[in-house]
């Protein structure tokens, strides 16, 4: 409550609170230094409270807490860029120059200054990434959409827990401390669903001193922000950390039909861990998360009328829209998690990870996209998911280094969608009133066992080999009723079982040229299990028995990672191509009718490319990075893949631009006038063009480029623990598209970017 009082007392006095604060000096022998100390009593007294308080009520969440994975802000008084050591990429702390995985680091210091409080938010620092409708894309290739039937190609993983489907992009980075980008498929050590990348948050862990911040936000469209944190000892060897997040919006596109406008967002998020030293050897952490959100989110904006007729009034302008039933999205995430590490004698180290995931998501759409009450469409998924994992990993300075383990996992997930033809239906000859449900039940049980070993053959030559065994069975209950409405067909307990299993190796070698300069090539492999299309059929669909095969990939990659100048400047450079046989393809189909989604196996795909990124410190104050992905993803045979049934070979993938481009540029210099130190930062990100369809039509299916820049400004004081920040995302307000598609009744629409958003924010730090 303090902390929705102090966001509400910063939105309307914004000007006064920088003025005033600005003029703070917190002296410990002054009245102010006092109350500091009486409030860091108060805190530390409260602190375990608010911790337990979070572990036990979370509504169960699944956190596994690795060794950090931290990339220090680069220090003003040094010319050289810190090292980063990673921890989730090949499951060991590792310096990233020595993992043979092109990847991207993003601190935390980068998502604050970005302001990204979603892997969304975040997606223009990685080269060759991209999210867009709630799907990842690494290299050009993705998929997933809203369909328990049918799994992700990127596998998200929070502290080291899989967080399933693309649901979990909803998940704030609350408290992260980096997110981990791996591009190319990670199948021998993270196994399904993996085929183009793997993307791990690792939060920040419990501190062994008392620590704390809060920072509250007011901006445009009635932003209001607050998050804070609590992290310390709480008894002797048992640490806490508790942190919170709360975000609301207003939102930023008109309805027409209704005064209330659409696209606004409401997001509650909390966190708490235990860190427990049980013994010498063994170390236990408890974790726990929930996150509750809101959102008026719209699928887009209609350019045409049904069955592509034209609007009345022409297309209305940027974010309008006129909708007589409100879209909303609600989505509830949860979870909690057990990680044990025990130090063996002999330097090995023995993890046992135990991991709960719980996530639900409603969500409502206007199907006629019109003020007329023709239809309307609801869906309600839920995913349940308990997962182990228990690995060994030798001593990190062995000539021979290995990590060996197995995974088990279970995933319930049901679904239960309705259409509703509405008061108007009779203007197209439909009848009113008419439900249409579709309910589905599946549940996985997946089994692997991995391996990964690392050999020094000579002081500069490594071999790196690593395999894993994955089974996995499906068991599937379907209904829909139809009753022939608009060609949709019924189908009454259908039930369906299927079972697919691949052994994914990765070969490499990785050759020292010196200390600062490694280079490496690698073979590696994965598998994205098959499943069913389970979304409203028809009856020809049904009678095909609406199910697909697993999807396989081949990968070949040729990569060198360094620093030069005395590290001066960090560099990467990759270039790669992944063939994919059996490739799922989400595809939406022009029946004439209506829009009918199909799901099937293309016969073969390619994504082939380069990367390129370095960091620089061009001066103690001045820190640059530049990253380049160049990728051509296209269909290599995809028979019947085109409208009219042509051959879909030489097509783009939906959604894989050919290029994308980030800038970032960090200044920072005293200000002894302002009392404190500045900060300046940019960054620009540019997107190509792509198509959302295989047909890859220049007039439905293109997506346009995009060229986006996001700034911040920040003041912290030299006498106060105290930072004052103005934050821009889309600085220029540049207008562009991030999908297009045709709808159920024909309707082809567009989603635009979000506009300039900006706001003040206020940080303190206990």
């Amino acid at each position: 409550m303090t902390a929705m009082i102090l966001v509400d007392s910063l939105g309307h006095h914004t000007s006064a609170f920088f003025s005033r604060i600005l003029r703070v000096n917190i002296d410990e022998k002054s009245k102010m230094g006092k109350s500091m100390r009486q409030l860091r009593s108060v805190l530390k007294s409260t602190f375990l409270a608010l911790t337990l308080g979070g572990v036990c009520c979370s509504v169960v969440a699944a956190e596994t807490e690795e060794p950090q994975t931290r990339e220090s802000s680069a220090d003003t008084t040094s010319i050289t860029l810190p090292e980063v050591v990673v921890t989730a990429a090949q499951k060991r702390v590792q310096p990233i120059k020595d993992v043979p995985i092109a990847m991207t680091v993003v601190s935390h210091e980068a998502l604050e200054n970005g302001h990204a409080a979603t892997l969304t938010d975040m997606q223009q620092l990685v080269p060759n990434f991209s999210i867009d409708q709630s799907i990842v894309r690494v290299r050009g290739v993705g998929g997933g959409g809203t369909n328990i039937g049918f799994d992700t190609r990127v596998g998200i993983y929070l502290d080291g827990i899989y967080l399933g489907q693309t649901q979990a992009l909803e998940q704030a980075l609350l408290d992260a401390d980096t997110v981990e980008v791996l591009r190319g498929p990670q199948g021998h050590l993270f196994g399904r669903n993996t085929v183009a990348g793997a993307v791990n948050i690792t939060t920040r862990a419990p501190s062994e001193t008392f620590e704390s911040t809060l920072s509250v936000d007011a901006g445009s469209y009635s932003t209001r922000e607050a998050h804070g944190s609590l992290s310390g000892p709480i008894a002797d060897k048992l640490q806490g950390r508790f942190s919170f997040g709360y975000e609301t919006r207003d939102g930023f596109t008109t309805n027409l039909f209704d005064p209330q406008m659409l696209d606004g967002l409401k997001r509650t998020s909390v966190r708490g861990q235990l860190a427990i030293q049980a013994s010498d050897r063994l170390e236990i952490k408890i974790s726990a998360d929930h996150a509750d959100i809101k959102q008026t989110a719209i699928t887009g904006e209609a350019m045409t009328g049904m069955f592509d007729a034209p609007m009345s009034g022409g297309p209305y302008t940027s974010h309008t829209v006129n909708f007589n039933t409100k879209p909303f999205t609600n989505s509830t995430l949860s979870g909690a998690s057990l990680t044990a590490n025990y130090d063996m004698p002999g330097g090995s180290t023995l993890t046992a990870i135990t991991g709960y995931r719980d996530t639900h998501q409603d969500w409502q759409h206007d199907l006629d996209w019109s003020p007329l009450d023709v239809g309307r469409v609801n869906y309600s998924d839920g995913f349940k998911q308990l997962s182990q994992e228990i690995r060994i990993a030798s001593p990190a300075k062995d000539s021979l280094r290995y990590v060996a383990g197995m995974y088990l996992m279970r995933e319930s997930a049901n679904s239960f969608r309705a259409s509703t033809s509405g008061n108007d239906a009779g203007l197209l000859g439909l009848p009113v009133g008419v439900v249409v449900p579709v309910s589905s039940a599946v549940k996985t049980d997946s089994y692997a066992l991995f391996g990964a070993i690392d050999y020094d053959l000579t002081n500069k030559l490594t071999l790196n080999l690593g395999t894993r065994y994955t089974f996995e069975k499906k068991d599937l209950l379907y209904n829909l009723t139809g009753a022939g409405f608009l060609g949709i067909g019924n189908a009454v307990n259908y039930t369906d079982t299927r079972s697919d299993n691949m052994m994914t190796p990765t070969v490499g070698i990785t050759y020292a040229l010196d200390k600062s300069l490694n280079i490496y090539g690698k073979y590696s492999s994965g598998f994205k299990s098959g499943g069913w299309n389970l979304d409203f059929l028809s009856a020809a669909q049904i009678a095909n028995k609406f199910n697909f095969n697993k999807e396989s990939v081949k990968s070949y990659e040729l990569g060198l990672k360094g620093s030069a100048f005395e590290q001066y400047m960090q560099y990467d450079l990759t270039v790669f191509h992944s063939s994919f046989k059996d490739y799922q393809v989400y595809q939406f189909v022009n029946t004439g009718l209506t829009t009918e989604l199909q799901l099937r196996n293309a016969a073969k795909a390619a994504s082939t490319g380069a990367e390129a990124s370095f960091q620089a410190m061009a001066t103690k104050n001045l820190s640059i990075g530049v990253s380049v992905g160049i990728v051509s993803a296209v269909f290599k045979s995809f028979p019947g893949g085109l409208t009219g049934g042509g051959d879909a070979a030489g097509k783009h993938l939906p959604y894989s631009p050919s290029m994308t481009t980030a800038l970032s540029i960090n200044y920072n210099m005293p200000a002894p006038s302002l009392g404190g130190r500045l900060a300046l930062y940019g960054e620009y990100n540019h997107r190509s063009n792509s198509f959302s369809g295989v047909d890859n039509n220049d007039s439905t299916d293109r997506v346009s480029s995009r060229n986006v820049v996001n700034s911040r400004v920040s003041l912290t004081s030299n006498t106060a623990p105290l930072e004052l920040s103005l934050w821009v995302r889309n600085l220029f307000n540049n207008s562009y598209t991030t999908a297009s598609g045709r709808d159920f009744f024909g309707n082809q629409y567009i989603k635009r970017g979000d506009p300039r958003i900006f706001g003040f924010e206020g940080k303190y730090s206990f």
